[in-house]
């Protein structure tokens, strides 16, 4: 008889292919995951067809690298994420579909863990903003993981020449802004855990902030984009009009929820993630008109309280900034629109930039930004070219000899 750890194999299959077809995956997606169950299935039959954590352990590390106890390829990932589904049905007695995506690597030790989550719940306490918070756990996590790997038990047993070796790590995939963040957010991180010579170590490292024009759109590029949403995918326009004409950031866009907007105000109010602000914004009509279109007409059915949902099963709210990001390379495209970057930084600047070429004042282009510092403006002054040359002194006498 199977144990209360543990359920007929044909019970898992059956609740897992049945929830997947109650939310509309794609039938591909749906016939995949049923070879697998089989497979699993024939793995139970040593087991008297019971499926059980450890059942699904042994099937996952079928196809894992012995040398470093990693999986191997896209089918092992598979795997991974079907028994995680199904481990979520032994344990709840429903399927969490959320367990489809695969968490990220973090330390086996358990101090480490520890010592992660009291570093989030301190940021969360301190009134530290969501995307802040998780980028810098996640920066943390890839030290703590590297220690692991170098052997060290911990940051309490490593020395400043682990650090260093870290930093290399990250040398070779981080651009210098980014190497700039990751190493004042690895010296705060280290300051928290006590080890005030790591945080010295992170600290004094030479990452110079890359500091050049802004790209911006011109006008005759806003209008093209502009025109191009009239014929796009109802999402992609409603969300490149909102970057464009609001200035949101993608992940801002993406977080959005339908009682963040007063359609009857015809504003937005929403807690930033990157800074946990409230930002409260006009809402275009443009923008409006588009995210109405597609609430109304292209949205899919669903109890997620997010404006934006996957267009795929299953219709849960967006996270990233992928999507944003791809929405805006589609139009761009369609309308001619060629940028040296593409995302909604661009959008932002481009935002900022139109309003200073109206003679809009500076703390209130910060406040439609959700910048705290009027200053922060500053960063967009080289992009009103016309103003700019007002700035130009008048060529000496002796100079033009």
């Amino acid at each position: 008889m199977p144990s209360s750890l543990s359920r007929p194999m044909g019970e898992v299959v059956a609740a897992i292919i049945g929830v997947m077809r109650r939310e509309a995956y794609a039938e591909s997606s749906t016939r995949s995951a049923s070879r697998l169950l089989a497979r699993l299935e024939e793995f139970c039959s040593d087991s008297g067809g019971a499926y059980s954590p450890a059942v699904g352990r042994r099937f996952a590390s079928e196809v894992v690298d012995t040398k470093t106890g990693r999986p191997i390829g896209t089918g092992a990932r598979r795997r991974e994420r079907l028994v995680r589904l199904a481990d979520s049905y032994l344990m709840t007695g429903a399927v969490d579909l959320s367990k489809w995506s695969e968490p990220p690597v973090g330390p086996a030790a358990a101090g480490s863990r520890r010592l992660l989550a009291d570093w989030g719940e301190r940021m969360w306490r301190d009134g530290v903003g969501p995307g802040t918070v998780s980028q810098r756990v996640s920066h943390a996590r890839r030290f703590l993981v590297y220690l692991e790997s170098a052997g060290v038990g911990g940051v309490d047993q490593a020395r400043v020449v682990d650090a260093e070796g870290f930093l290399r790590v990250l040398r070779a995939t981080c651009a210098p802004p980014s190497m700039r963040v990751a190493k004042n957010m690895l010296s705060q991180f280290a300051r928290f855990a006590g080890r005030v010579d790591l945080a010295e170590c992170f600290a004094r490292v030479a990452a110079r902030r890359k500091r050049s024009p802004l790209t911006v759109l011109t006008d005759a590029e806003v209008a093209a984009v502009g025109a191009a949403c009239r014929a796009a995918d109802p999402r992609d326009a409603a969300m490149v009009l909102l970057a464009l004409m609001t200035g949101l950031r993608g992940c801002d866009i993406c977080a959005m929820e339908l009682e963040h907007i007063d359609w009857r105000a015809g504003r937005i109010n929403i807690f930033q993630q990157k800074t946990g602000n409230l930002l409260t914004l006009p809402l275009p009509a443009p923008a409006g008109n588009a995210m109405k279109r597609y609430i109304l007409d292209a949205r899919p059915a669903t109890t997620d309280r997010h404006v934006f949902i996957r267009s795929h099963a299953p219709y849960v709210g967006l996270s990233g900034n992928g999507v944003p990001r791809r929405a805006l390379g589609r139009v761009f495209g369609a309308a001619g629109v060629v940028p040296r970057q593409l995302g909604t930084r661009l959008t932002r600047h481009s935002l900022a930039s139109r309003m200073l070429a109206s003679r809009v004042a500076a703390p209130t282009i910060a406040a439609v930004l959700g910048h705290a510092d009027p200053g922060s403006v500053d960063a967009y002054l080289d992009t009103d070219a016309e103003s700019m040359l007002g700035c130009v002194l008048p060529l000496p006498e002796a100079a033009r000899l």
